[in-house]
């Protein structure tokens, strides 16, 4: 019987797997992906990570890289549509570049930030665009001028690499993200005989399947995002229930006429708020950390700590 091997996709296992000492097959991957041959490449800042990642199972784990000419690269790989994604990667990249500034530095020695997004999902805002890998930059919209290059987005959205893939189309990155997507199909072995980073890749996502702390991580992290989805559906399930039950008690109490209607939205509205109240506490009581609990209840960070210290 075959050895289980690790999801690479999944964010821990993608970090352990292009960690420093892997230098060779993470250079391979980033230069497919942003269509220039690295020539150095340091992952220094990836060391503490998993460590990190032990004492907080909600964390979400970027790759960092340091590529030629001092341009930093960040990596992440989202399972599930988290919503506002975008927010999140100029948040980061912004974050990246401003961090380079120390006193007395000047701005022209600022380097290029660089952001891949790897999703395992479609990006609503680009279903009408059939590319899988998308690259975005700072462009004036009269003249599709670009600014400045500083700052560069990569967006790949693995299910429309699966449907490039079954019309036909082959290139590196396609392979890459069908080893990430799934290392056990037969395609992947195909792809080892004449790619030797992927089959490189391969070989260290062998070695660390083996590696029963990283296994137990990958347990904690499955159970996180299974239990982060039933508290996001539980969010919507209630608070679409309940406000349909206050809309109509409300509705029949404002009861005629205009007052009719205007109940009902009023009653809705308070419905739906007191089932996200009730989810937040659900959740706080799962020591949920607050920011998650923002995202999928859409309440604010001070209701949570009145919530907070109502409970307490």
């Amino acid at each position: 019987m075959e050895k289980e091997l690790l999801p690479p996709k999944m964010d821990i296992v993608f970090q352990a797997l292009f960690r420093k000492g892997n230098e060779t097959i993470t250079k391979a991957f980033i230069s497919e992906i942003i269509g220039k041959n690295i020539q150095k490449i340091e992952l220094d800042k990836n060391k503490n990570l998993l460590r990190e990642y032990a004492k907080d199972k909600m964390g979400i784990l970027d790759l960092i890289a340091i590529l030629d000419d001092g341009v930093i690269c960040n990596i992440e790989v989202q399972l599930s549509d988290n919503k506002d994604i975008e927010k999140r990667i100029l948040y980061y990249n912004g974050k990246a570049y401003s961090q380079q500034m120390l006193v007395g530095d000047k701005y022209k020695d600022l380097n290029q930030t660089i952001s891949i997004a790897i999703l395992d999902y479609n990006l609503k805002k680009l279903m009408d665009i059939e590319e899988a890998h998308t690259i975005w930059h700072i462009r004036e919209d009269n003249n599709n001028i670009k600014l400045t290059d500083v700052l560069e987005i990569h967006i790949i959205e693995i299910p429309k690499v699966r449907e490039m893939k079954a019309k036909g189309s082959k290139n590196a990155l396609i392979d890459w993200i069908t080893f990430l997507d799934n290392p056990n199909q037969k395609e992947v072995s195909e792809i080892m005989k004449t790619n030797k980073e992927i089959q490189e890749a391969m070989e260290k996502l062998e070695e660390i399947s083996s590696d029963e702390e990283l296994m137990r991580l990958v347990e904690l992290r499955r159970k996180a995002i299974l239990d982060e989805n039933q508290a996001k559906y539980a969010a919507r399930v209630v608070g679409r229930e309940e406000g349909r039950e206050e809309g109509r008690k409300e509705g029949r109490k404002e009861g005629r006429k205009e007052g009719r209607k205007e109940g009902r939205e009023e009653g809705r509205e308070e419905g739906i708020k007191e089932a996200k109240v009730e989810v937040a506490k659900k959740l706080l009581k799962m020591n949920i950390e607050l920011e998650k609990i923002i995202e999928i209840t859409e309440l604010t960070k001070e209701e949570l700590e009145k919530l907070t210290m109502e409970e307490n």
